[in-house]
């Protein structure tokens, strides 16, 4: 499931395009990660099941929203590849339930094992059933649903991240 040189824990960030969501997961996990000295213990990415917007910056609003909080979003949108990045990562993390059916379906259409893959909002749904399943896509609305999604994914990255650490420990 990983590759035989490197060490790191991997972690795939998936959303619809690749714009929105998962670059913005993807940057407040390493955010929290550098925070917390242990990002070199990480191989960190994100994806888009859909490629219409491969090459593409993060939505100008999904910048802004991080750069708030003085995040910087470095990243080019792709397109999910089951070939390498169910090799390369262990661990497969979907913005939504819909998300998470397209990721389980590449895998069964290449025959490849897909590495752990789940909702992110599900280390969260632990200690509160009563949350969202779903992190919403934003991409149709304006700037205060890009600010709902990066309150839902801070908390639920914060608590994927000690979730790998306790298991890194263990």
């Amino acid at each position: 499931m990983s590759d035989a040189g490197n060490s790191r824990t991997g972690v795939l960030f998936v959303c619809l395009g690749n714009i929105c969501r998962s670059p913005l997961a993807e940057a407040i996990f390493l955010g929290h990660a550098r925070a917390q000295g242990v990002a070199h213990r990480f191989d960190v990415d994100s994806c888009g099941t859909g490629g219409w917007h491969a090459g593409s910056p993060p939505d100008p609003r999904s910048i802004a929203v991080a750069a708030l909080r003085s995040i910087t979003l470095e990243h080019r949108a792709r397109q999910l590849d089951p070939r390498v990045d169910f090799v390369r990562f262990h661990h497969v993390i979907a913005m939504d339930r819909a998300n998470l059916r397209e990721i389980q379906a590449a895998g069964e259409t290449h025959g490849i094992a897909v590495p752990n893959a789940r909702l992110i909002l599900a280390s969260t749904l632990k200690t509160d059933p009563e949350r969202p399943h779903d992190v919403p896509d934003p991409y149709y609305g304006g700037a205060d649903g890009f600010e709902r999604v990066f309150e839902m994914l801070d908390s639920s990255c914060q608590a994927l991240l000690e979730e790998l650490l306790h298991h890194q420990r263990g």
